[in-house]
């Protein structure tokens, strides 16, 4: 941990981090962790929640807890549902802010400072950063060149609805979560969902998040992604569980099943000559009309894809 002499102090944070048979990007996850640089404006922990019984990721951070400065905390979380090891690594966090990081990606060295600076800036429940795909040399070239790992991302300072959270990169208020006993609801802990709506909860009663486009990080996307299956199946329980969602409101949400039930035919029709272009274009494609077409279906209550699967 790298503290530079600073007379301002502003808080202690703690790095959530839930884990599932993923070792080898957990271990550059903490080493990018410890190489945080802090500008001696705050202080920071690391709280691991492994969602595996067989605890998988215990020798990761015995090794990290061994050459490391950084306090951090181990745990297991037996049944297998990201909602359950969520709640477990919240509630067994301490400090003023939780960041919250997926065990597949890792920051650059002054992540926790940018979020922490938006959020003293702002004065808001919570800051996201940009979460950006990161191949190896390996990586097969449709992919890269399609975009579909790509993820939208906007201007700093740009406030967010619900719809644009997630928990793979973001730094909240711990004042947030008094009270709560599940901020993640354990019924969407296999199929998807629950981080957006557990935002969505917050956002209902108020609180506010901004965009912080110089707190990135990289999602390693590793062979067992390398698969076009994948991102069809994915782009499939996105649909479902954005129609779920949907259909808690039909009277605001039903342009938006509209336009999903329209958009299915003009992306099948096009489908045939997509081959022209690429693969990349194909399978880009391919996942919308997989998308729109679950959405709809999950609006109706027949969902095409019910839980995830890594």
């Amino acid at each position: 941990m790298s503290n530079d002499s600073s007379d301002e102090k502003g808080g202690h944070i703690c790095v959530c981090i839930c884990t599932f048979k993923r070792p080898e990007t957990l271990q550059i996850l903490l080493d990018k962790i410890r190489a945080q640089v802090t500008s001696g404006l705050l202080t920071f922990s690391v709280n691991v929640v492994d969602n595996d019984l067989t605890g998988s990721a215990r020798h990761v951070v015995e090794q990290f807890e061994k050459r490391s400065d950084v306090p951090i905390r181990y745990q297991i979380e037996p049944r297998q549902n990201i909602s359950l090891a969520r709640n477990m690594v919240i509630s067994t966090a301490s400090g003023d802010y939780f960041a919250l990081i997926d065990d597949d990606e890792f920051p650059t060295e002054t992540w926790l400072i940018s979020l922490f600076r938006m959020m003293k800036k702002h004065r808001v429940a919570g800051v996201l950063g940009p979460v950006q795909p990161y191949f190896d040399k390996r990586a097969p070239s449709w992919l890269i060149r399609s975009g579909i790992c790509n993820r939208p991302s906007w201007p700093s300072g740009t406030f967010l609805t619900s719809e644009r959270t997630r928990t793979g990169n973001v730094l909240l208020d711990s004042r947030i979560f008094r009270g709560m006993t599940a901020p993640f609801d354990p019924q969407q802990g296999r199929r998807g969902g629950e981080d957006i709506s557990f935002f969505r909860r917050l956002a209902n009663q108020g609180a506010r998040f901004v965009w912080c486009q110089e707190a990135p990080v990289f999602e390693v996307i590793g062979p067992p992604r390398w698969k076009k299956t994948y991102y069809i199946r994915r782009s499939a329980l996105n649909g479902t569980n954005s129609g779920r969602m949907l259909r808690e409101d039909f009277s605001s949400s039903w342009p938006s099943v509209l336009r999903s039930a329209l958009s299915v035919p003009v992306f099948l029709s096009f489908l045939p000559f997509a081959l022209l272009f690429g693969q990349h274009v194909f399978i880009r494609d391919l996942c919308r009309v997989s998308y729109h077409f679950s959405r709809v279906c999950g609006f109706g209550g027949l969902p095409i894809v019910g839980e995830r699967d890594d």
